[in-house]
């Protein structure tokens, strides 16, 4: 599966699970704009990890709604396969702080 095929699916996702919670992308976007979301959700463009983790939290995304993810080699975290089967210990401990780190910024956002 390719790099944008990966960010169309990710976005379809965000997109089906905001549409369900009955979020506007005005709604969903908080401080940055609706259309940069809405060229996200189609696969035009990537957000950062930061942008990503606002957006989880407005939508109400809860780490488990990720298990709805389609399951293919790509799915999400994007490229974990890849570092898999290349045996990149050093990019998997990355990834896996960066995850963690996320995740705890939105389980507890108000922590320093």
């Amino acid at each position: 599966m390719d790099e944008s095929t990966e960010l169309e699916q990710l976005g379809q996702f965000f997109h089906d699970f905001r549409v369900g919670r009955g979020l506007t992308l005005k709604e969903a976007a908080g401080n940055w704009s609706a259309a940069t979301l809405s060229r996200f959700e189609h696969g035009k463009v990537d957000i950062s990890t930061e942008k990503a983790a606002g957006l989880i939290h407005r939508i109400g995304m809860e780490p488990m709604d990720f298990l709805l993810y389609p399951e293919s080699a790509g799915a999400f975290p994007m490229r974990i396969q890849r570092l898999i089967e290349t045996n990149d210990i050093d990019g998997l401990t990355k990834r896996k702080s960066a995850f963690f780190e996320v995740a705890n910024s939105i389980i507890n956002p108000n922590r320093n």
